[in-house]
């Protein structure tokens, strides 16, 4: 608790001081409904339950009556039919909170005190009694009111363990100004009747319960998949969440207001001074300590406890756990100990060319374990899964949807101007190639940039942008000597003026995911090739370039001096548009589809 001398002395002082006062206030309109209740109903004026209190000491919680005597002994949210046991004028007394009165008796008597967790009853309730104990929710008295109230009131108690959670950030912030900012919200919230449900919810149904986990949120293709695809899900039906291993990136900004976001390790502020919020990884240059320190943790997950692990950082239920990398958020998932909730992993990278996420395992059998664990396993590309075939075996559910885009927001901000230290560095006089992406050996930017200086010295006139920050910066600065027609751009929020000031987009990777960015230059209408990676097959045969140096050369060679080849490629990329717009609407449906337990249309 923050604060002691106010939860052990003083919250007591205030509560029989404030219950006195309300009391007395209250008196002509708890007479009046009292002398109600007995005209309209039979049975007592008071009904009582038992409830739970301080160190789970039971006690009898008093209210008005306001159901009928046969009423079987459910909380209200539980009720399927509550109209035919809630009396008329019950239905009042419950909307306006009137009912909650008596409990003034409780709180004078010390089984309450106005602010706290709500009591939950002795019996039915048994997931919210074990989730509260676990969180040391039962060190305070209960009450009239609290924050899991204002933060949902009867919507949460279909999810015990987020409402415990609500509660023991109460018990850990004790103090005045938390109880006042409780009472001014419960004006809104249980008067306003915010977060009510009289009975199981009729008509529109409960919403989908997701978690995304994923390790961080920095500068890479699929963080930023996962941003735009939170942003697309529609919120009436999913309540979603973003969960990252390690609390960094530069993608935690961009969440859509609608998405929860909550971390496992939060990182020490000495730490993130010199961290990823602009490139995305812990350490965007690599020292030799550093690939050390990342040696050594992954290391360290092959050994941990992952069913506890998961049980202490991942509190709450969801109906859908969503492994979105490879590695460490595979792990986690794949050992959650939530029975009713359906696990999916999506695999970004063909294991066949890139499988370093097999670092964090002990070994292949403990890796196919992990995957073993899952409902289904999403792939962002055929090639991908192919990958994982070779190295793994084929998973015994799966399917491939490539990665959603979206699209309105890519075309709105390509329309933003450049910024003002990169216009000059386009131009009509050469041919214009951006990159983008994090900077980083599978990139194999150092192959392209020692192409394009071969091209240069031969007279070709070509330009090289690089959008993107990363670890390999500072040496591939220096591999291309600083010359004027390589331009590093470094991370840009919004890479897609230079991606439409362009001639060519280009993938140059050794092996990549189904990129995004490749069909966001799709989108917006520019040429477009790659090497041959996963999902370049979505390109058509002359886009997709051998992933070698001498296929890269003669590609961009033809391409800067060859109009008729560029014409090709142009005209491909055309078609490439079409055919991505069509694309990206119906793998947003097959996701969504997927979320919601349906077997989706390949």
């Amino acid at each position: 608790m923050k604060n002691l001398l106010y939860a052990n002395y003083l919250k007591r002082s205030l509560d029989i001081a404030g219950a006195l006062a309300l009391g007395a206030v209250t008196a002509p309109v708890m007479a009046a409904v009292a002398i109600g209740i007995k005209a309209t109903s039979k049975g007592p004026v008071i009904f009582k339950q038992q409830r739970l209190g301080k160190d789970e000491r039971p006690f009898y919680i008093c209210k008005f009556r306001s159901m009928y005597t046969e009423a079987p002994s459910l909380p209200p949210y539980m009720l399927q039919d509550p109209d035919a046991f809630i009396t008329p004028l019950g239905k009042w007394l419950r909307k306006t909170s009137i009912d909650e009165l008596p409990q003034v008796m409780n709180v004078l008597k010390g089984d309450m005190s106005f602010i706290g967790p709500r009591p939950g009853a002795a019996r039915n309730e048994e997931e919210l009694r074990i989730a509260r104990r676990e969180l040391g929710v039962f060190n305070i008295r209960p009450g009239i009111t609290g924050w899991a109230q204002v933060n949902g009131r009867d919507e949460l108690a279909a999810n015990p363990v987020e409402k415990a959670e609500y509660d023991a950030f109460y018990v850990n912030n004790v103090s005045l100004r938390m109880d006042l900012r409780c009472l001014m919200n419960t004006v809104s919230t249980v008067a306003l009747r915010e977060g009510y449900v009289e009975g199981a919810k009729k008509g529109k149904p409960a919403r989908r319960k997701v978690l995304f986990l994923i390790h961080t949120l920095g500068g890479g293709g699929a963080e930023k998949v996962l941003v735009d695809l939170t942003a697309a899900l529609d919120p009436e039906i999913f309540d979603i969440t973003v969960m990252t291993v390690i609390d960094t990136g530069i993608y935690k900004k961009q969440l859509a207001p609608h998405v929860t976001y909550k971390t496992i390790f939060k990182l020490p502020s000495f730490v993130k001074k010199r961290s990823t919020d602009t490139s995305g990884t812990l350490n965007a240059q690599a020292s030799d300590k550093t690939k050390l320190a990342a040696q050594l943790y992954a290391k360290a997950w092959r050994f941990i406890p992952l069913h506890l692990f998961h049980r202490a950082t991942i509190r709450s239920s969801y109906d859908v756990e969503v492994a979105f990398l490879e590695g460490i958020p595979a792990k986690i998932i794949g050992s959650s100990p939530n029975q009713r909730s359906r696990r999916l992993a999506w695999i970004h990278t063909d294991f066949a060319k890139n499988h370093k996420s097999k670092q964090f395992f002990k070994s292949r059998a403990s890796e196919l374990r992990r995957y073993g664990a899952f409902d289904k396993i999403v792939f962002v590309s055929p090639e991908s899964q192919a990958g994982f075939a070779q190295e793994l075996g084929s998973p015994v559910d799966s399917e491939v949807i490539p990665n959603p885009i979206n699209v309105e927001r890519v075309q709105e901000w390509s329309q933003q101007p450049l910024p003002e230290e990169a216009i000059g560095t386009y131009a009509k006089e050469h041919c214009d190639i951006t990159v983008v992406g994090r900077l980083v050996p599978v990139k194999a930017l150092d192959r392209l940039i020692t192409v394009v200086q071969r091209l240069r010295a031969e007279g070709v006139r070509l330009d090289l942008h690089i959008v993107g920050d990363g670890q390999e910066r500072e040496g591939l600065q220096a591999l291309a000597d600083y010359a004027d027609n390589i331009h590093f751009h470094g991370y840009q929020s919004n890479p897609y003026p230079f991606i439409t000031a362009s001639d060519l987009f280009m993938i140059p990777s050794h092996a990549e995911g189904f990129s995004t960015v490749m069909l966001e230059s799709l989108l917006l209408g520019v040429a477009t090739m790659s090497t041959k990676v996963s999902g370049s097959s979505f390109l058509e045969p002359q886009q997709v370039i051998g992933n070698d140096e001498a296929s890269i050369t003669q590609a961009l060679r033809s391409f800067a001096t060859d109009h008729d080849f560029a014409r090709e490629i142009d005209s491909a990329s055309e078609r490439g548009q079409t055919k991505a717009l069509h694309m990206v609407k119906a793998n947003l449906q097959r996701i969504e589809s997927l979320l919601n337990g349906k077997a989706s249309d390949d």
